[in-house]
């Protein structure tokens, strides 16, 4: 009986220990697992900062690699033949980034809840509604219909198997420890979900459904004043008044009408954010500089891709040199090849192209058909199968039309604010595309007609692509497959029966925004609209505000015998040309009179004010006053008026405000309904700083220390998981969205890169954290040079003995398995 006893509680040990535990909605790894001496938490996860070994077998090679490892972990990886090339190049990045491919490309395509249960589901039904895992489904059919990137994306999924089939439960990631799972066999199909990872990000901001409810709430006069195409003061990417020489293509004549909102579908409430603009806040800048401008006579070009800052970071930094070119930048963990880098001839970097490729069209349906332009047509149906960890499988029926997927059919609750009810989205990333080709072709890039031979094959998400070549060349490039609309197409959920709302044609790559080897001897790039409205195509999109690509104008413009670390420290510039333009009006307008009966915060607020030089510094107390008030001036000027009977209306942006401040202060949109006077900036302006320092005060205590902006903004790098603990909380980095240095509380500029072309390349860049995922190394969170505005040498070795002057710390060679 004692034996029995002692089985059966045993038994119950075993079980409750192997399973996991349940804490409020937090799924904790069974206890026995984790907690396991020899393959659990306490065991090292990954290499993290052991040195690498200098020679290892892995079979699937062909030919002898070499893997030159400089003193910051960056592996330069040399082989004999191109398929080696990406092998190694998948095998390397998943000896560091593993868990974050897997976990990254699960997410995109719909299957979070297979590792977190139902939590995931929302994520997970958003995503498959919309197409994401279809999309990906086309892409990997397009890379694999050609051979050079069917090669490359097969390698690198081969690479990263052979990392997998070298790992036992020991050596796994701390993530899969965490979170109680284990990696799958990679396939092209997951670099295809990588990628359309990031065109969602950076591409599926869709605003069709806000800007249907403005134009029917305010009709088409005050809704395009509002929320104008391009917005003011901006400064095109072309230079203003460039002549097209073209004949364009023919657009259809606009619709008569835009169909009105679906009643089910409720759209943004944007009132209760106190700046329209932050959450959007993603972007980048770019720059070339012609040798005119430079010190040693040779092009510089600078880039910085603004991201969401995460743990481990979005770029994976990666040298490839094989028999046809060697290239250096940086990667997507699970994508072939480098996105932002440079060659021996030429250098690139991105922004965000911002112009729109995603159209929301409603759709009558009838049981199993759809209305479209060319009558009734059978609706088919996509069925989507999610697996939900402990719980049974989710299944989501999806409509598609000819359009393209119905996320939200009547009766079926949108899965997210931006949905329409009864709407196809129609999107460019749903297109066959094949970007790994336009990757590798410029990667191999020689000159300025091999660059735009490759960026015509690029397709979405639509980015600026700044480059500049060794012969000399500097230009942009706005590339990508944007379809030929009338203006306003786009703009607010069309009609998808009647033909004038489809996309007959893209515009050709060779009428697409471009500029090169301008007078100036300049080319630049922020997110701001690519060129002015004489451009014969209509663009749409939510194009940055004129600030950034001013500062950019105003640091560019006066340079002469540039060097590239000056070039590099104008990456970091922290002045704010947003409240350089705001403040001086804001506080002459209550200045005369004076504001009386001030406070004693009041008082002190104003005086740092009066004495601030616009520049986002986080010792500074001054950028967080003017923060909290412009977002009052903001919100008192529009919320009254954008109230509706369906909800708020979404609040325009900072830069029509500031327009409506300056030149039109006595502006009816300044009154206050609610009130039977009749205010006017001036009676804005000293409300909302009231209320903008009794906010500060109620939530930080008096003016003082405080009401620092680096204490009162911060900067977290947080998990990519959102795994607590994983991340960096508060840091206290200088910027703000709105300038060059463009930072907020969660992005920020995910990599910073400056290049000389020259024999041989001269290049610094630098990542906020270090090259491993492993949470125990040293180097996972390497974010000091970030923070600090440094740049460090990046070591391009010419060949695999080359040890860079010193640079490199150890070598790994890698044989075929005999």
């Amino acid at each position: 009986m004692r034996f029995a006893a002692a089985l059966t509680a045993t038994a119950g040990l075993l079980y409750v220990l192997g399973r996991p535990v349940p804490i409020q909605d937090a799924r904790v790894p069974p206890p026995g697992k984790f907690l396991e001496p020899y393959a659990g938490v306490w065991r090292r996860a990954a290499p993290g900062d052991d040195p690498p070994p200098s020679r290892l077998t892995v079979p699937g090679l062909r030919a002898p690699v070499t893997i030159s490892w400089d003193e910051r972990g960056v592996p330069h990886v040399f082989a004999q033949n191109a398929r080696d090339l990406y092998f190694v190049q998948g095998w390397v990045t998943a000896r560091d980034r593993l868990w974050q491919m897997d976990f990254q490309a699960r997410v995109a395509s719909g299957r979070l809840s297979e590792i977190v249960g139902e939590q995931g589901l929302a994520v997970d039904r958003h995503h498959r509604r919309i197409g994401m895992a279809w999309a990906a489904e086309r892409a990997r059919d397009a890379m694999l219909a050609e051979a050079e990137s069917r090669e490359a994306v097969e390698a690198y999924a081969d690479g990263v198997n052979a990392w997998i089939a070298s790992l036992d439960p020991a050596r796994l990631p701390l993530e899969y420890k965490l979170l109680d799972h284990r990696p799958e066999r990679w396939t092209p199909l997951h670099t295809a979900q990588i990628l359309k990872g990031i065109a969602l990000l950076l591409s599926g901001n869709d605003r069709e459904l806000a800007m249907s409810r403005a134009l029917h709430a305010l009709g088409p006069r005050i809704t395009h004043r509002l929320y104008p195409d391009i917005g003011p003061y901006t400064e095109p990417i072309v230079p203003a008044g460039t002549a097209w020489e073209f004949e364009p293509l023919p657009t259809a004549p606009p619709a008569p009408r835009f169909p009105p909102p679906d009643p089910g579908s409720a759209g943004e409430a944007p009132a209760d954010r106190p700046d329209p603009d932050e959450p959007d806040a993603l972007g980048s800048n770019n720059w070339a500089l012609a040798g005119t401008r430079t010190a040693s006579g040779r092009p510089i070009l600078a880039g910085d891709p603004h991201l969401p800052l995460q743990l481990p970071s979005t770029f994976y930094e990666i040298q490839l040199s094989g028999p046809a070119h060697r290239v250096y930048g940086v990667s997507l963990p699970g994508f072939p090849g480098v996105v932002v880098g440079f060659n021996d001839h030429v250098a690139w970097s991105t922004t965000n192209a911002e112009t729109d490729v995603s159209d929301w069209l409603r759709v009558d349906l009838d049981g199993e058909r759809w209305r479209g332009p060319d009558g009734w047509r059978p609706l088919e149906w996509r069925e989507e199968t999610i697996l939900v960890r402990d719980g049974a499988p989710w299944v989501e029926r999806v409509p598609m039309t000819a359009h393209g997927p119905v996320p939200a059919p009547p009766g079926v609750a949108p899965t997210s604010p931006e949905v329409p009810v009864g709407a196809a989205l129609r999107w460019s990333a749903h297109d066959p595309s094949n970007e790994l080709a336009a990757a590798l072709a410029l990667n191999r890039a020689r000159g300025v007609l091999e660059v735009a031979e490759a960026l015509a094959r690029f397709e979405c998400p639509p980015q600026n692509f700044a480059f500049a070549t060794d012969e000399g060349d500097i230009g942009v490039v706005h590339a990508g497959t944007i379809p030929v609309r009338w203006r306003g197409q786009g703009q607010f959920v069309g009609d998808g029966a009647d033909p004038s709302f489809s996309w007959p044609w893209r515009i050709p790559t060779d009428q697409l925004p471009a500029v090169f080897n301008p007078p100036r001897g300049w080319v630049a790039s922020a997110n701001q609209t690519p060129t002015d409205d004489t451009y014969p195509y209509f663009l749409g999109g939510s194009h940055a505000p004129f600030e950034r690509a001013t500062r950019i104008r105003e640091l560019l413009e006066p340079l002469r015998g540039a060097t590239p670390l000056e070039v590099a420290a104008l990456q970091v510039d922290d002045l704010g040309v947003h409240a350089r333009a705001l403040l001086p009006v804001l506080l002459a307008a209550i200045s005369v009179p004076p504001l009386a009966d001030l406070s004693d915060d009041e008082r002190a607020a104003l005086q740092v004010l009066s004495r601030w030089d616009y520049r986002f510094r986080p010792e500074l107390v001054a950028p967080t006053v003017f923060d909290y008030w412009q977002r009052e001036v903001s919100m008192a000027t529009w919320r009254d008026d954008l109230e509706t009977g369906d909800g708020s209306l979404r609040i325009p942006r900072r830069d029509v405000t500031l327009q409506l401040v300056r030149e039109r202060p006595g502006s009816a949109w300044f009154d206050d309904r609610s009130t039977p006077e009749r205010e006017v900036l001036q009676d804005v302006a000293r409300s909302s700083f009231r209320t903008a320092v009794a906010t500060l005060a109620e939530l930080y205590g008096s003016f003082g220390e405080s009401w620092r902006w680096g204490r009162v903004r911060g900067t977290d790098i947080r998990h990519v998981a959102r795994i607590p603990g994983l991340g960096i909380a508060g840091l206290e980095v200088p910027g703000q969205y709105g300038v060059v240095r463009a930072t907020t509380g969660s992005a920020g500029q995910a990599w910073r890169m400056v290049v000389e072309l020259g024999d041989p390349p001269m290049a610094w860049g630098v990542l906020p954290g270090g090259e491993t995922g492993d949470p125990g190394s040293l180097r996972y969170a390497e974010v000091g040079a970030w923070v600090g505005g440094v740049v460090r040498p990046l070591t391009f070795a010419r060949s695999s003995e080359d040890d860079v002057g010193g640079a490199i710390a150890s070598r790994t060679r890698l044989e075929p398995a005999p």
